[in-house]
């Protein structure tokens, strides 16, 4: 891939390109498609380089959609080591996040393990004001409490995702459930489900946790104002929060396209 990059192509555009169409890919399901794309990102990067970090961060949860729990958790962790390295917090944030839901979709799951996790993305999320991350965390971390026995733990987070979720426009991919205490997005993709041992089974069938949601109308409009931006290297960073709208992320992969020959 690498040796295909026309010259005078910027390696990290190209690499920002591949990585939104690589959470695309992911957010429909197509699991084993963006790993390959998520992959072909890291080629053109060709090393540690904080966009790396975020890169590594999404394979792992596309890794995770397509059941291959043990490469997931080697990109999560990773992912991990390289944003503490480039002092990027909403990066770290991004990186707990993956690994918290690699640990509950191990086997057997570590518990004890994602909880740490879901605390430090949590953090890290909150210090950045990382909204966009934040919400589906906060979904996530107090829905396997849920599954866990924790109730009274679960629904403060579970309701501070919700009003995360509506403050950004975006209440239906929220669905009460439970008196309101189980969110659920459309399609039930960072649903958790249990099995009959109460192992936490939907995090690695059907990942979104944090992803992007593919949006129109409204819903794009607010989304056009959060656009979250990679930290630079060597400063240690939150960033502005910003998303590229559906029709920005089109642009960008036709883009990427046009810039490598057939």
């Amino acid at each position: 891939w690498s040796g295909r990059v026309r010259r005078g192509t910027c390696p990290r555009c190209l690499a920002g390109g591949r990585l939104r169409l690589g959470r695309a890919l992911t957010e429909l399901g197509k699991y084993k498609q963006a790993v390959d794309v998520l992959g072909e990102a890291l080629e053109v990067l060709g090393g540690i380089d904080w966009l790396s970090a975020q890169v590594f961060a999404r394979r792992a949860r596309a890794y995770l959609g397509a059941g291959q729990v043990g490469e997931a958790r080697q990109d999560a962790e990773t992912a991990l080591a390289m944003t503490r390295q480039f002092e990027n917090r909403a990066g770290e944030g991004e990186a707990h996040l993956s690994l918290a839901l690699v640990l509950a979709a191990s086997e057997p799951p570590d518990y004890a393990a994602a909880e740490q996790e879901f605390v430090e993305a949590e953090q890290c999320l909150r210090e950045c004001e990382y909204r966009l991350e934040l919400a589906p965390a906060l979904r996530l971390h107090g829905e396997m409490r849920l599954k866990t026995g924790y109730a009274a733990g679960a629904e403060p987070r579970l309701r501070e995702a919700r009003t995360l979720y509506a403050n950004m426009g975006r209440e239906r991919e929220v669905a009460g459930g439970g008196g309101g205490a189980r969110l659920l997005p459309g399609g039930g993709a960072g649903d958790l489900e249990a099995d009959g041992s109460g192992r936490v089974r939907g995090v690695a069938a059907r990942i979104r946790g944090g992803c992007r949601h593919l949006t129109s109308g409204r819903d794009v409009r607010n989304n056009e104002r959060e656009r979250s931006v990679a930290a630079p290297i060597g400063r240690r960073t939150c960033g502005p929060e910003e998303a590229l709208s559906f029709a920005e992320t089109r642009r960008i992969d036709r883009g990427v396209a046009e810039a490598f020959d057939p």
